[in-house]
């Protein structure tokens, strides 16, 4: 007696790993014996490293797969958006509103990223234009009405989302307060923290994700994120917010008088290092 049905079986299962290249099915002999081999390809043991399940490993491959065909490299926000998980959560009764107002206000650049941004695997690009936002304003409850009218799929309305959860973070890795940034979107403080952990813990997946298929320049690219994301800092302080009881606040101190790395760090006094750190704690009697 079985407590519960399964919901698929094993050889369904092989099928759909085997279609999607995660394994490789052989049959082998051995003398009179004939046995089903099953080995990983690279995507499964990138899968399996990166603590990715299999949609998710698709959803990814497919995203960096289209980021290597062209990517924007004049400001952080592409990359960052490659790094950023599909969190819809975050914004649900957002002011479109207010998104439209916050994408009229962007730079050229930032633009240029939400015209590149697309899903290989649906062939839909996402081109994010005054339009879409129009169209969303038009809809009270927006979210069904917006996401089922074509020519978009509920995967492209996602990836319409992330897009200002990449914005979020790009605000956050430039060292903006929590506050300021929260404010800008119009979410409480809470969730933009909990994006920016969430955020975080997928970067290194991602990272991990690249690192074992081979491709070694985006993951050079990407090589960083985690770290700034989780403690909201830019490129150069990370060296120092690894140091524990260093945050972002006293890296940035530290960086200021000229203590750019650890080895910089290791040769201070004890005297320079109490005279930096009283610049980066509030006064109190």
């Amino acid at each position: 007696m079985t407590l519960f049905k399964p919901l698929r079986s094993l050889e369904d299962s092989i099928c759909e790993l085997a279609a999607n290249r995660f394994i490789v099915v052989e049959e082998k002999t051995d003398g009179d014996r004939t046995y089903t081999s099953l080995s990983a390809t690279q995507l499964g043991r990138a899968a399996l490293v990166s603590a990715l399940p299999p949609d998710a490993a698709l959803f990814v491959f497919a995203d960096l797969q289209q980021a290597t065909k062209a990517i924007a490299l004049d400001t952080e926000l592409h990359m960052l958006y490659l790094v950023t998980p599909t969190n819809c959560s975050i914004w649900q009764g957002c002011d479109w509103n207010h998104m439209h107002s916050v994408f009229s206000k962007l730079s050229p650049g930032e633009r240029r990223v939400a015209k590149l941004v697309s899903h290989a695997r649906y062939r839909y690009t996402l081109g994010l234009t005054f339009q879409h936002l129009t169209e969303a304003i038009r809809f009270p409850y927006a979210f069904h009405a917006f996401r089922y009218s074509r020519p978009f799929h509920p995967l492209t309305f996602q990836l319409h989302l992330r897009f200002f959860s990449a914005l979020a973070l790009f605000d956050v890795i430039n060292e903006k307060s929590v506050d300021e940034v929260a404010r800008r979107f119009r979410i409480s403080r809470g969730t933009l923290q909990t994006l920016q952990q969430q955020s975080a813990t997928y970067a290194a997946m991602v990272v991990a994700f690249c690192s074992r298929l081979g491709w070694i320049y985006l993951c050079e690219l990407l090589k960083g994120f985690a770290t700034r994301l989780a403690f909201g800092v830019r490129r150069e302080l990370t060296e120092l917010v690894s140091v524990a009881g260093i945050d972002a606040t006293r890296a940035r101190v530290f960086h200021e008088h000229d203590v750019t790395s650890m080895v910089e760090l290791s040769n201070c006094t004890v005297k320079r290092i109490k005279e930096i750190l009283s610049l980066a704690v509030p006064f109190s009697r």
